[in-house]
């Protein structure tokens, strides 16, 4: 709402609006201004941390599966060792010797006929 205000003066009377004040916008809105780039810096900053600490964490799961990894590969080796060992022709061999088994010298086969149907 505007308000006039009369002005008299000498031989003449004139209408002139009153002045308002200006209040001073430039504070308040630095005030908000600076607010605003603190908020920002700090929420900078705490995602700055969280992202730092992902990193690490990370870091520490990568280090961990890959000290897994290396166990994983020795004890495979170990046991790829120990089974050509089960396997091999010397330890059969020597199992067979005993258990009191000898070598076999003839092949025999046995022929059956009769009243069984063969498949």
């Amino acid at each position: 709402m505007i308000r006039n205000r009369v002005v008299a003066g000498g031989n003449h009377c004139r209408w002139r609006r009153k002045k308002q004040k200006i209040k001073n916008k430039t504070i308040t809105g630095s005030i908000n201004t600076s607010f605003i780039i603190a908020v920002f810096i700090f929420l900078s900053g705490l995602f700055y941390l969280y992202s730092i600490n992902s990193n690490a964490v990370k870091g520490y799961q990568i280090r961990c599966a890959e000290k897994e990894l290396i166990k994983n590969e020795k004890k495979n080796e170990q046991l790829r060792i120990q089974e050509a060992e089960l396997n091999s022709l010397y330890r059969l061999k020597k199992e067979s010797e005993n258990l009191n088994m000898s070598d076999l010298k003839e092949v025999v086969y046995i022929e059956e006929s009769g009243p069984i149907a063969l498949k």
